[in-house]
């Protein structure tokens, strides 16, 4: 067997972080033994790595439109399954011309109703700079221009995504993300499958061009939970109603990152003002996260008017989201205030703090949540804005995040100019440290 969890020298890095890998496989093909005419063997021409699915849970309003209104809708589950995968750098020598990504689901019941057009994906699993793709649209919002996509398997639980230049040139051996809206039975607990891929590979060989299809030599399975996942009824399963209690306490507690956010005098503006801010808070969130390659609506968020609270999705690289969010950030502030008034001006408080979660009736519960929230409101954080009146962004945030900021080596952020403060709000006490973010 060629499979193996690591991928071999020579073959270029894996964008991927390593708590994000579900395996390295090689593509290739059988080829006769030399001297027999019988016998054959297998042979490695290129490598994918897989990255492991995540299931992400849909809100009604995010699903298609002829979804939404599908009678039996409430019936069923709705989610968003991603997954990742790494062609491998094969040299000069060898380049990739297409490559297919295929998923087959073991429940037969699950339906692909939507297939996301692959995108190249940074490191750790983030998104490129490009808009994403929220599973609104009625319609696959087409690839980008990088990339030609074609797809197969709608309506049925066996889907893939093929991938080519569309200039019929060398397909770039770097990360794709790929995401399909499934309709999921509601009893439905532990979604499991297998992975497998295909491609074609242009070789030199002896001055000439040789175009050889290659594929996975055998499967790669994978088991993701679907506990954050409801029916879009709201009612429980029917395992949930054969035992209620058993049920709230198999809740799953995942940690996670989350951010809170809010605005400096929020309450002193008028109503116009007021709905101003609303406005440009949701913009430059947006746009930071959109420029920084994360995507929003993988945020589970609580809206507050002059601020938000945050939980990020899982298995994010978070030293290097949080470093290119507060950098693009900063950039979309100012270009928002540039052309205000000072006293229009949108300037924001923003605390990150980590640790377990559980998805409740009405959100998220957990220390982390208040402890974030707490920290955003605290007075050490309010008082680094009023005295940088120059600045449009303070950051604050916890012991663990701030340790895993100086031992990633971010690219933006000097976690040297961070200083150390404590802060009290009600119960709440503990460390936080604050930088504020100077043009």
């Amino acid at each position: 067997m060629s499979t193996e969890d690591t991928p071999r020298e020579g073959t270029g890095p894996v964008s991927l972080a390593a708590h994000e890998i579900l395996g390295t496989v090689g593509l290739g093909r059988f080829e006769q033994t030399l001297g027999s005419t019988q016998e054959t063997q297998w042979s490695d021409l290129g490598r994918i790595t897989f990255g492991r699915p995540t299931v992400l849970p849909l809100a009604p309003d995010r699903l298609p439109g002829w979804v939404r209104t599908a009678p039996d809708a409430p019936d069923w589950r709705y989610a968003r399954l991603m997954f990742s995968f790494e062609l491998h750098d094969q040299g000069t020598r060898r380049t990739y011309t297409d490559a297919t990504l295929q998923v087959r689901l073991d429940c037969e019941a699950a339906t692909a109703l939507v297939l996301q057009s692959p995108r190249p994906a940074g490191p750790g699993g983030l998104m490129p700079r490009t808009p994403p793709w929220d599973g609104t649209q009625d319609d696959d919002p087409g690839s980008p221009p990088w990339v030609d996509t074609r797809t197969g398997g709608l309506g049925g639980s066996t889907f893939y995504w093929t991938l080519t230049d569309p200039m019929n040139c060398s397909l770039a051996a770097t990360t794709y993300r790929v995401g399909a809206v499934l309709q999921l039975p509601s009893e439905l607990t532990v979604l499991r499958g297998e992975l497998r891929a295909r491609a074609r590979i242009r070789r030199s060989f002896l001055g000439a061009l040789a175009l050889e299809r290659v594929v996975t030599e055998d499967c790669r399975p994978f088991r993701t939970s679907l506990s954050l996942v409801r029916s879009r009824s709201g009612a429980r399963t029917r395992s949930d109603e054969a035992a209620p209690s058993a049920a709230v306490q198999q809740v799953p507690t995942v940690r996670r990152l989350c951010l809170a956010v809010d605005v400096e005098s929020y309450s002193s503006r008028d109503a116009q003002g007021q709905c101003h801010v609303q406005t440009g808070l949701m913009t430059v969130l947006d746009r930071a996260a959109t420029a920084a390659g994360l995507l929003r609506e993988e945020w589970d968020r609580q809206g507050q008017g002059d601020g938000e609270l945050a939980v990020l999705p899982p298995g994010l690289d978070e030293p290097r989201a949080i470093d290119e969010f507060l950098d693009t950030l900063r950039v979309a502030l100012a270009k928002h205030n540039r052309y205000l008034l000072p006293e229009a001006r949108l300037r924001l408080r923003l605390a990150f703090a980590e640790g377990p979660v559980q998805s409740a009736a009405n959100g998220y519960a957990g220390d982390v949540v208040i402890a974030v929230s707490r920290m955003c409101d605290s007075e050490p954080l309010r008082a680094a804005l009023r005295d940088h009146p120059g600045t449009n962004l303070v950051v604050g945030m916890s012991d663990a995040v701030h340790h895993g900021l100086a031992g990633a080596g971010v690219r933006h952020l000097r976690v040297d100019a961070f200083r150390r403060a404590v802060a009290s709000v009600k119960e709440f006490r503990d460390d936080i440290w604050i930088l504020a973010m100077l043009e």
